[in-house]
């Protein structure tokens, strides 16, 4: 009859090895449950595919809006032939959560509207904002909604000379980021009343890649030239003022050009921002609205990442790029579900060969992904939407109280995690400490908000033996073992 490896191993060794086997095997099982559970919750249930623009040669730029179950899709259809109807800024509406779409309705056509499209919504109200020529005006428009996409007010003229590049809301406030087209300078347009009337809060903003609205602050992402090349620079704002404080450089100061920065946030005010570096998706996170950042996270190590965005939302942080390899290209996805302290597995919610552009949103449990595909000689839109799957380890609300949890696995061999919750916004220190109660590594030393976290610490070259992490809090002290096993 034949014998499992297992019953073999544990049968067959025996003296002073017998010890050192059975550890090796508890790990070993150790190490596979706990991959096993990770992988579990990382599984991404994706929707079919649906092809959003029809009758334009070419559509580029999507972009996407959620508000409930609401998702509003925009993107600028341009017309090579002269012969289709589908042209200049394009919107389409889902009202079920991305399961089916409307028609495609032309918001603006390509004899007026000179970029694509950008778009942001607040409840029921939908803004969209490109660069038109109308008459004699020529520079930002504005189009708004206030029932969800149904119907659609006069456009609306705002700036002159202007190209808007982002912009966000929230309830009744709304921002665009905007270039200047005469002066190559940069500024801000801000309605306090729902797009009602605007003003000019900034005229000297710095160039925004990517803007965020966390309650009275704005928090932009973009390229600073440096004496060597370009790099990735942090900026923020509060609301009511028109100065704006930065840069703070995220990306590694070398020659390297780090391009493309993009920005997100959830709710709970962390910042998530990505960019690519010579083909390489690089992730950096703030737990503390930008008040300090964490180290520098690689996401596409292949050097064939192009065109990133990212999306946050809850627990759930989500990084699309356009992995282009020549020939072909596809769309790289990859989810965290603990606030971006760990990324699952890449995922490929493409098919095509020839796509493109992706944007991504969050809302719930729920990621929207729109790209450029191209089908039958046309470059057309396509969107999916995925199920995320919620870690049961996390918790959304802030925790009642403090406590320092026991890192998984232990004993381990390379990294563990060591989970612990903050029921309020305190100066929050994690250390680690051998026998001697020597300090042998500083894991976190900055201001946190409320929240669980989940902090993977590296061993690294450590060596075997029991060591002891501490949390320390101005409220609270609690200290745990873990131990290495080489």
């Amino acid at each position: 009859m034949r014998r499992s490896w297992l019953h073999f191993i544990t049968t067959s060794i025996v003296g002073r090895n017998r010890p050192r086997i059975l550890i090796f095997i508890f790990l070993l099982f150790s190490f596979a449950c706990f991959s096993a559970a990770q992988t579990a919750t990382c599984n991404v249930e994706w929707n079919a595919a649906v092809q959003i623009s029809f009758d334009s040669v070419l559509s580029n730029k999507p972009q996407i809006a959620l508000s409930g179950d609401t998702v509003h899709i925009v993107w600028y259809g341009f017309d090579t032939l002269g012969t289709v109807g589908s042209d200049g800024i394009q919107y389409s509406r889902s009202m079920d959560g991305g399961s089916t779409f409307g028609a495609q309705q032309t918001l603006l056509p390509l004899e007026s509207a000179l970029s694509p499209a950008i778009v942001a919504c607040a409840g029921s109200i939908v803004y969209v904002a490109a660069l038109a020529v109308i008459d004699t005006f020529y520079g930002t428009v504005l189009l708004r909604s206030i029932d969800g996409g149904i119907t659609w007010e006069p456009m609306r003229a705002l700036l002159r000379e202007t190209r808007p590049d982002i912009i966000v809301a929230s309830d009744s406030s709304v921002y665009i980021h905007y270039s200047n087209l005469r002066i190559r300078g940069a500024g801000l347009l801000a309605s306090t009343n729902a797009g009602l009337s605007w003003n000019v809060r900034s005229s000297a903003a710095p160039h925004l890649t990517a803007l965020v609205l966390v309650r009275d602050q704005l928090h932009g992402i973009g390229p600073v030239t440096t004496d060597r090349t370009s790099e990735v620079g942090y900026f923020f704002s509060y609301t009511s003022s028109t100065s704006w404080f930065g840069p703070e450089i995220l990306s590694k100061e070398d020659t390297l050009p780090s391009l493309r920065p993009r920005l997100a946030a959830n709710e709970r005010g962390d910042l998530f921002a990505i960019w690519s570096e010579k083909g390489k998706i690089i992730f950096r996170r703030s737990k503390n609205a930008g008040y300090s950042w964490r180290p520098e996270q690689l996401l596409a190590p292949d050097a064939s990442g192009v065109f990133s965005d990212i999306a946050a939302g809850s627990e759930f942080v989500s990084a699309v790029w356009d992995n282009d390899r020549g020939s072909t290209r596809d769309i790289r996805f990859q989810n965290s579900n603990d606030y971006g302290a760990t990324f699952c597995n890449v995922d490929t919610p493409t098919a095509g060969t020839i796509v493109g552009e992706p944007t991504v949103a969050i809302a719930g449990n729920r990621v929207h992904v729109a790209w450029t595909e191209s089908i039958a000689g046309n470059i057309e839109i396509v969107y999916r939407r995925g199920t995320l799957t919620e870690d049961p380890n996390s918790i959304t609300k802030p925790p009642p109280t403090f406590s320092l949890l026991q890192n998984y696995p232990n004993p381990f061999n390379g990294s563990t995690h060591i989970r612990y919750d903050i029921p309020e916004l305190t100066h929050v220190r994690l250390a680690v400490y051998n026998l001697l109660g020597q300090e042998v590594a500083t894991l976190v030393d900055e201001i946190e908000q409320a929240a669980r976290y989940d902090f993977a610490f590296d061993a690294g070259n450590y060596p075997s033996g029991v060591y002891f992490y501490q949390l320390r809090t101005e409220f609270f002290t609690e200290v745990r073992k873990l131990v290495i096993l080489r």
